[in-house]
Order: structure tokens, then C-alpha cells, then sequence
């Protein structure tokens, strides 16, 4: 017929664990536990995510690779050994394992961090769903409780697990009791939220999620998370949201601000979707290193199949293959027929002041078509730095500043009675949230606030009133 199709040589797999290491043996011992979610380069332009077991597994061409497991993500301040592993595959039909890299954790410590996720928009009088993300970064068993505050015109309705959780009116605040998390683990809590008729477009929402462990734990700046999201109109249920939604229409965020994406799909068909695959060019403004899977729904919203996540980066494209989600219609079950991803990415140092990052996806449910999702639109608003460094301007008052164990602040002659403050530093990272009445004044203590320049945030439901820089000396 003309047509020819070649012949099939066989297949060529690579596979190892990466773990936490908790002797700096560079061995996997037996009492040493996989850690999920760790992207392994393996070569030719190809990243692979660990499973749940810490075993990553990617099919190559035969020849010679250099395997590399950056530091990054929760794990960047830790030594990866060894640094790189070499591999010569001379034929094909051949699976090369045991290729292994250790993450050099620290026994004994307790550590846990949090991820709040706005899986849907804001729009009144239709549902908004979050899910709450707690991730145990020690290779021990950790209790702790976590909590989600939303904004009062979000009206919890539908929470899970419902077997665990507490409610807390005045605040607005779902809190869970959860016990016994695995090493390297992550548990995840979901709730929905109807969405207040009295919102009003463009208008501007914050919430802030935390989580607490009965010993102390060693890096208590990743305990918080905020997300700030604007009130929208009807919106498309296969789309991408971000947990910093910026300032201005231009969207503006800080140089090397963390952002959160989360890609939310659901199932509007009237039979179960099976398979679920996600693809996602990311903007060249991202930094690829800084890349960290935060995790999808394969044991919450899911149906009836035993999901397995696969997660590659092919140069600057992110795939995600959800095999056996099953998917119900939404007419059969509207909550079981939602499903998401979701990863954190900082842009690129380097970029200019506004500079603009576009991110669409597409979705791809079985054998369908893709459905393109919206396009998010963030702008680098120059240096960080920039931010004013107020003493005193007649409204915000800070002293002292720097300081060196504590600062008080003030905020006078304004309209309103209560405001929300966030403080951040230069990277995005929520360190400490809380509240402050007009005309009294509120002390922050350093605790275990590090050398450095942090931003501090005032809001209320009307946005971001004022915004100042503080330096801990």
C-alpha cells in the first residue's frame, strides 16, 4: 500500500526511588521511606514525578543519560546524594532500576506545611470549592489539626471528610482533627462554599488556611497560606484558577512570588469519564526548578477506580494522565464529577517589569476533543523592594522599622473598623496572618522570623488598603 510503519524494537525503562534519607548513608535502608511528588530530570529535555512510594519511571531511547534530582520545593534547603547518576543503556527490552536518590532529612524534627486551593471561581450564587492540602515533610507520623477560613458571604455546605471537622460561626472557620499522617504523606480536606447573592463584581475576597502539630515544629513559615481571589461571573466548570488572583486588572504580583495553579475539570457528559488527561504549556517567564506538583484528586472527589497519577514535564509542557478517576456525570453526582490539578511555579528572576505570564490548558476527558480552559494573566510589577518602607504617613504607623525583636503597628484615621494583614516575604511565602482594629495597636514578635525584608499587607473586604515593607535585622 506504500505505507511503511517501521518496525517496534522493544522499550527502554529507567526507574528508581527518591527517599528520605535519614542516616546520609546514600543508601535506601529498610526503615527509610519514598517521598512523592519529586520530579527526577531524566535527560532529553524529560522530567518524571514520583508516585505515592517515592518510585519514579520513564521510557528513553538507548544510549548514555545523566539522571539529576534538584533541591526544590519543600526540599530546597536539603542535599540531594548523590548529585547525579549515570546511565549507559546499550539495548533495548531493557529495564535499568535501583536508580536512586536521597533526600537528606533530619530525624527527629516534626514538620508539616499547607496548601490552600480555590478549585473554582467565586460567583454569586453558585458553589465555590476549596481543597486544603497538608503535607508531612519528616519520615515519622504526625497529628495535627488544620483549619479554613473563608469570607463571610462563603457559606460552608458540603465538607470532607464530614466525620472530623468542626465549626466555628463567628469566624467562618471549618477546622479538622486528623491523626497519624505517613512519612512524606499528604492529607487532603475539601469543602464547598455557597457563594453570597450580595457579591458584587470585581469585588475582591481573601481566605487563609493553617495547620498546628502538638510539638514544635521546625519551619512554622509554611503553617499558612492565603488565597485571594475576584468575584466573577458565570464561569466555564473545566478551567484554571490561582490562589493570587494580583492587583489591578494587570493582575501584578512580586519578582519571585510563589504562584498556585489549579486546573479544575468536571464531567458534564452522562456517562463516567475513565480517564482524565491535563496538558499545560507553561509561560517561558516560569522558572522550570522552581516547579512543584502540589497533587490532584485521586482519593477525594474521585469515583469508584483506583486512580493512578502519572506526571511528566516535557521541556516547558506539563502532562498529567489520571488513569481510572471515573468520573460520575454531574447529573448523577455533582460533586463526584469534579476532579483537579494543581502545582506551584515562581517566574524567572530575570524578567522585566511588566512583564506578562499567559498559562491555558487543555483537558482531555477519554477520547473527546480537548476543552481549552481560560487564559490567567499575571504581570511582573518590577522589584519587591520597591515597596515603600513606611514609619509613619498619617494612617500606618510602624516602629521600629528595622527591628530587631518586635514591631508595633498602627492604623489611624481610616474608614473602616477591622482589617485582615498578611505578612509576606520575598518569595510569596505567608509567615504570619492576623487582624488589627483601627486605632489600637498591634505588636509582631520576630520568633523565628529570619534576617531579611518582609512586606506587610492590610485588607478588608473593599482590597488591599495599604502595603509597606519591615526589615528584621
Amino acid at each position: 500500500c506504500g505505507f511503511d510503519f517501521g518496525v517496534l524494537q522493544g522499550f527502554v525503562a529507567i526507574e528508581g526511588t527518591v527517599y528520605g534519607d535519614d542516616n546520609h548513608n546514600g543508601l535506601m535502608d529498610n526503615n527509610e521511606s519514598g517521598i512523592p511528588n519529586q520530579l527526577v530530570d531524566v535527560g532529553n529535555n524529560q522530567q518524571v514525578l514520583t508516585l505515592s512510594n517515592g518510585v519514579y519511571l520513564a521510557y528513553v531511547d538507548t544510549g548514555n543519560y545523566t539522571l539529576q534530582k534538584d533541591a526544590s520545593g519543600f526540599f530546597a534547603a536539603n542535599a540531594i546524594l548523590p548529585a547525579t547518576l549515570p546511565v549507559y543503556i546499550p539495548n533495548y527490552s531493557t529495564v535499568d532500576t535501583g536508580l536512586n536518590f536521597g533526600v537528606q532529612t533530619t530525624p527527629g524534627i516534626h514538620d508539616v506545611a499547607i496548601d490552600l486551593l480555590p478549585l473554582t471561581p467565586v460567583s454569586p450564587g453558585y458553589e465555590s470549592f476549596y481543597a486544603v492540602e497538608v503535607t508531612n515533610l519528616t519520615s515519622q507520623n504526625e497529628t495535627f489539626a488544620d483549619s479554613l477560613t473563608d469570607d463571610p458571604g462563603l457559606i460552608f455546605d458540603n465538607v470532607l471528610p464530614s466525620f472530623a471537622y468542626g465549626y466555628d460561626s463567628a469566624s467562618n472557620t471549618l477546622n479538622w482533627q486528623n491523626n497519624n499522617l505517613g512519612p512524606f504523606g499528604t492529607n487532603t480536606n475539601l469543602a464547598s462554599a455557597g457563594a453570597s447573592m450580595s457579591y458584587a463584581l470585581n469585588q475582591d475576597l481573601y481566605d487563609w488556611a493553617s495547620v498546628t502539630i502538638p510539638e514544635t515544629d521546625n519551619n512554622p513559615t509554611n503553617n499558612f497560606d492565603t488565597c485571594h481571589q475576584i468575584v466573577v461571573g458565570p464561569f466555564d466548570p473545566n478551567g484554571k484558577t490561582s490562589n493570587q488572583a494580583g492587583k489591578t486588572a494587570m493582575a501584578y504580583i512580586s519578582t519571585g512570588q510563589t504562584l498556585k495553579y489549579s486546573i479544575e475539570f468536571q464531567n458534564t457528559g452522562n456517562s463516567d469519564a475513565v480517564n482524565v488527561i491535563v496538558k499545560d504549556v507553561l509561560d517561558p517567564g516560569f522558572d522550570l526548578k522552581t516547579f512543584r506538583f502540589i497533587g490532584a484528586n485521586t482519593n477525594a472527589f474521585a469515583g469508584s477506580g483506583v486512580v493512578t497519577c502519572d506526571v511528566k514535564l516535557l521541556g516547558d509542557t506539563l502532562y498529567v494522565k489520571l488513569s481510572q478517576i471515573m468520573l460520575q456525570p454531574k447529573s448523577v453526582n455533582a460533586v463526584g464529577s469534579i476532579g483537579w490539578i494543581s502545582y506551584a511555579i515562581q517566574p524567572k528572576a530575570t524578567l522585566a517589569p511588566e512583564t506578562e505570564l499567559h498559562n491555558t490548558a487543555s483537558i482531555y476527558f477519554d477520547r473527546n476533543a480537548p476543552i481549552k480552559t481560560n487564559t490567567t494573566l499575571h504581570t511582573i510589577q518590577g522589584n519587591p523592594n520597591s515597596v515603600q518602607n513606611i514609619v509613619d504617613d498619617g494612617q500606618l504607623y510602624m516602629a521600629p522599622n528595622p527591628f530587631s525583636t518586635q514591631i508595633n503597628f498602627r492604623l489611624q484615621n481610616m474608614p473602616g473598623d477591622k482589617y485582615n494583614y498578611t505578612v509576606t516575604d520575598v518569595l510569596g511565602r505567608t509567615i504570619v496572618t492576623g487582624t488589627i482594629t483601627t486605632g489600637q495597636t498591634a505588636t509582631l514578635y520576630r520568633n523565628t522570623m529570619s534576617a531579611g525584608t518582609y512586606f506587610i499587607t492590610f485588607f478588608n473586604d473593599e482590597g488591599i488598603v495599604k502595603r509597606g515593607k519591615i526589615v528584621a535585622e
